[in-house]
């Protein structure tokens, strides 16, 4: 049993009734629930999507209203062989029904920030001066320069109205973001619900962040599914910011790096852009459907 619905009824039968008659005709005793959740476990581990088998007892009612158990209450995992019934469970989809869930419909008194960090961004100088676009002639820049250090941005895009709240550190770890943090924290009214979407980097998971969520519980994390960071809006954010300001500029040090940023942000905050996020879990949910079941059969 799958939870969720991001494998097609045919993708199921063409996926696990080949394996499972393959194994009844080698002596081998199929259970499909253990054994279909193994097969489909390895294929979407394919696809790079993490699952889990989780042991359960399956209880079904009657006509007559009794209830009738079927396998033991109390699955066992002995070795490799699981005696019982089991349930492959995605967390990853999941976590798609959560965030975009709070673009759609946000929670009232609380705020939605989109938070991340841009890290290793280069204060690039390059040989020449980088030559404007002109009628007729686009723009053109050197392809040598020199670097003269980096930095880290750390952001968080709220949802709602576009504005964000940032911070520029030149190391990036947990330090740095508990401490951007604390700057969320001060500037979001006492009287709102916080509600973070992140990533899953392991930064913002150290027992110190943990720690210091746990004693704010108008703070709620959510993070994005496993290698889908552009669930994340802020991630739009930052292509603004790399397109409009950092990579046609020239910076001699990170000072004057950090100094344009700086600026570029305070001049967005000024007429800020939310984002509009037409997508629903289902559709996106869909869509993987629909490429597993043209790539299931494939030959290679």
């Amino acid at each position: 049993m799958v939870t969720g619905g991001a494998l097609s009824a045919q993708t199921l039968l063409i996926t696990i009734v080949p394996t499972l008659w393959a194994g009844m005709l080698r002596g081998r005793p199929a259970n499909i629930c253990v054994d279909g959740c193994r097969i489909l476990q390895w294929c979407y581990a394919l696809l790079g999507i993490r699952s889990e088998i989780r042991a359960v007892h399956l209880a079904v009612t009657d006509e007559g209203g009794r209830t009738l158990v079927h396998g033991s209450l109390e699955p066992s995992w002995e070795g490799n062989v699981l005696d019982g019934h089991c349930i492959l469970f995605l967390p990853d989809e999941q976590r798609v029904v959560d965030v975009v869930g709070l673009y759609h419909n946000p929670p009232d008194r609380a705020v939605v920030l989109c938070v991340d960090e841009k890290s290793g961004i280069q204060a690039l100088d390059r040989s020449q001066p980088v030559l404007p676009m002109m009628p007729g002639m686009p723009e053109r820049r050197t392809h040598d320069y020199a670097r003269n250090g980096v930095t880290s941005l750390f952001a968080a895009f709220n949802i709602a109205d576009g504005t964000v709240i940032s911070e520029l550190h030149r190391r990036h770890r947990a330090v740095e973001f508990l401490r951007f943090l604390k700057k969320i924290d001060k500037a979001v009214p006492a009287g709102l619900d916080v509600h973070l979407v992140c990533d899953n980097l392991a930064t913002h998971k150290t027992p110190e962040v943990q720690q210091w969520l746990a004693r704010r519980p108008r703070f709620h994390v959510h993070f994005t599914p496993t290698g889908s960071s552009w669930t994340s809006q802020v991630e739009r954010w930052f292509g603004y910011l790399t397109g409009k300001k950092i990579r046609r500029g020239v910076h001699k040090s990170v000072q004057a790096l950090e100094a344009d940023i700086r600026d570029w942000i305070e001049h967005w905050n000024e007429n800020p852009h939310p984002f509009a996020w037409t997508k629903t879990a289902e559709e996106i949910l869909n869509s993987l459907a629909e490429y597993i079941t043209r790539i299931s059969g494939g030959a290679y």
